[in-house]
């Protein structure tokens, strides 16, 4: 009997691995802060920041940020000193949505996500060309910063 619970749970942890391998990226942080100037007229915003780590000896690209059901654009983000270096597999990239307080008439429309999620975030990547998911579950709240 313990013979067969050891092939299990060592079957089971290597499905794990296998599994966490397949993702392509980890997650590190994930945070927000509000952020306002000083001078008149002003402008304020929010600003997500979602740091990854790439684990994929593939190409990891990523396609889609949903932030609680709304579809957020962002950038990509490395520090190279080699400014045509692309990202690789252990490197670390910055994923940054910047909202800011746009009149209505900027607003754009909505994309669905495409699937239901419990979290604050979802973001779409595709890793060898295949689609995967990762649920943000909550963002850090950092200290607002303001302008003088």
């Amino acid at each position: 009997m313990k013979y067969k619970s050891l092939v299990v749970l060592l079957f089971f942890s290597q499905l794990l691995l296998a599994q966490n391998k397949a993702a392509g990226v980890k997650l590190i942080s994930a945070t927000v802060q509000d952020w306002m100037t000083g001078a008149a007229p002003g402008r304020a915003g929010t600003t997500y920041t979602i740091k990854m780590q790439l684990l994929a000896a593939k190409g990891v690209v990523f396609k889609n940020l949903w932030i609680g059901n709304v579809h957020s654009d962002f950038e990509v983000q490395s520090f190279f000193t080699d400014p045509n270096k692309k990202p690789a597999k252990g490197d670390s990239v910055l994923l940054v949505h910047t909202k800011t307080s746009k009149p209505v008439s900027e607003v754009k429309e909505n994309i669905p996500a495409p699937m239901e999620y419990k979290g604050e975030a979802l973001l779409e990547y595709y890793v060898g060309g295949r689609p995967r998911y990762l649920v943000i579950k909550k963002f850090e709240k950092k200290k607002t910063i303001k302008g003088i």
